[in-house]
């Protein structure tokens, strides 16, 4: 008999911040469809804090303006580190960008801008294990997709951490050659794919118009 497998680290959202979204280093292979690529502002400050934890460098973490959240872990202990201007503080005490943070289960972090500091990138040992969507996984606010269904952080929100790699990073998702990318990369642990209708999307109006089919 088969052992049950225990439930996934999550990140629990105590109190949202003013922006805080789920970005990847994975380009979203959609602009045919009228989506934007999306993810992080500053590529490489996400870079840095995944590969201090091993991670793929394309993982998915947060990225946070102005004022972070404050998020508790369950099921932990959940590795954490923060890059650009943010710092955390937990138990009291602050720890600063670049050092890697350990939460054990029920501990709370609180993210918050360190002054000249505006935004802060938030790696997480595992990554986020948010569903991939024509290949990332970072939020599209017009489109709706995923990152918690392209929103911010609200409280309550559960961020599932996925396992630490044990291999070679993966490389991202890419297109099939198909003219509307109708499929792309498993968007799940249980696999399968996700078909998209072709229609055209909220960006057809400006970036993307010219890859767009009206």
């Amino acid at each position: 008999m088969t052992a049950p497998v225990p439930p996934a680290p999550e990140l629990v959202v105590v109190r949202a911040g003013l922006q805080d979204l789920v970005v990847d280093g994975c380009p979203r292979h959609a602009l045919r469809v009228g989506l934007v690529e999306g993810g992080p502002l500053d590529p490489w400050a996400l870079r840095r804090g995944n590969l201090l934890h091993g991670n793929p460098p394309a993982a998915a973490g947060l990225e946070c303006v102005g004022r972070g959240p404050t998020l508790r872990a369950e099921r932990g202990p959940i590795r954490l580190t923060l890059t650009g201007g943010f710092s955390a503080i937990a138990d009291g005490r602050v720890w600063p960008a670049g050092r890697p943070l350990t939460l054990g289960p029920g501990a709370e972090v609180r993210l918050d801008a360190s002054p000249p500091g505006l935004r802060g990138w938030l790696a997480v040992a595992g990554g986020l294990a948010v569903p991939a969507v024509f290949g990332s996984r970072s939020a599209d606010r017009p489109g709706g997709l995923p990152g918690l269904a392209g929103r911010p952080l609200a409280p309550g929100d559960r961020l599932p951490v996925g396992p630490a790699p044990a291999g070679p990073a993966p490389a991202c998702a890419a297109p099939n050659g198909s003219g509307l990318l109708r499929r792309c990369a498993p968007t799940s642990s249980a696999g399968g794919s996700w078909s998209a209708p072709a229609p055209t999307g909220p960006d057809c109006g400006w970036s993307a118009r010219r890859y767009c089919r009206t």
